[in-house]
């Protein structure tokens, strides 16, 4: 059976066409939320995820200093650990972006155990989101890992019943290093939009076994590209199965917009019926 609601799946024909379909992607929500609030609240992931990122540092027209950061999931070591995301994040590109370093929320490890860390972190969020005059982040920019794992949320773990906390510490991560903090579902589900970013053959078999198509279409994401390899994305519009295993597709804001972008092998589970001629002329027969 089908969740209620279209998704939107975005494929890149090659690896420079998605970064600058991503970069668009935030810049044009950036543009928005700041001509209307005054200010951009974009949450960040690590894995792979910084290095699809690098093409934010071109985009015009986005004021920078109106844009504040924070992190999906962090890892309770210092920030300059390579295990941190924030040090993914900042040596891939937000370093090289003329952001206020008073405008990115990292963790604060001075406050000892994980749960206190997160709770740390949670009130500096409520904080920032009041200020913002709504209870939302902007855009929350997601991976998924190969068990099907988004921010630090694992199957069968204890932290996907969690209804109350935004933000939740854990011990136990499946992954190391152990000790972590997360966004939980109710603050990933009460995003403006969720962007979830996942790239790799590895990553086909989840698609295939999470979404259903019913339409397809070949227009630009959001708005006019900005670049020529931006225009060369194809957009899918799909819909997501129900009682899937994976905490990522369950992730699926309240009243916002839910995004997938993926590469050429991530989309090698396309069927070739579920495409018009037009678009597998568009996309090329890599994608079949």
């Amino acid at each position: 059976m089908e969740i209620d609601g279209a998704v939107k799946l975005v494929v890149g024909a090659t690896t420079d066409a998605l970064k600058a379909c991503i970069a668009t992607h935030i810049a044009t929500a950036a543009r928005s939320a700041i001509a209307q609030r005054g200010r951009y609240i974009l949450a960040l992931s690590g894995g792979s995820m910084p290095h699809t990122l690098t093409r934010l540092i071109t985009v015009p027209g986005v004021d920078w200093a109106r844009v504040f950061i924070l992190f999906t999931d962090e890892r309770c070591v210092p920030l300059d650990h390579e295990d941190s995301n924030f040090n993914a994040c900042n040596s891939a590109f937000l370093n090289r972006l003329p952001i206020p370093a008073g405008n990115i929320l990292t963790i604060d490890n001075s406050q000892g155990a994980a749960e206190a860390i997160a709770q740390d972190y949670e009130k500096r969020l409520m904080a920032l989101l009041a200020v913002h005059g709504t209870l939302s982040i902007d855009t929350v920019l997601l991976g998924i890992g190969p068990d099907g794992h988004t921010a630090s949320l694992f199957p069968g773990h204890a932290l996907l019943c969690e209804t109350k906390k935004m933000v939740a510490g854990i011990t136990d991560s499946p992954k190391p290093p152990p000790e972590r903090i997360t966004l939980t579902y109710p603050a990933l589900r009460a995003a403006q939009e969720v962007v979830f970013i996942a790239v790799g053959v590895a990553k086909a078999s989840l698609f295939k076994e999470a979404l259903c198509f019913s339409t397809t279409s070949v227009d630009g994401p959001r708005e006019e590209a900005e670049s020529a390899e931006a225009a060369d994305c194809s957009l899918i519009t799909a819909t997501i199965r129900e009682n899937l295993p994976f905490p990522a597709f369950q992730v699926r804001p309240a009243s916002g917009e839910l995004w997938y972008y993926t590469d050429r092998e991530g989309a090698s589970f396309l069927p070739a019926h579920g495409l018009s001629q037009t678009q597998t002329e568009k996309m090329g027969t890599g994608f079949l």
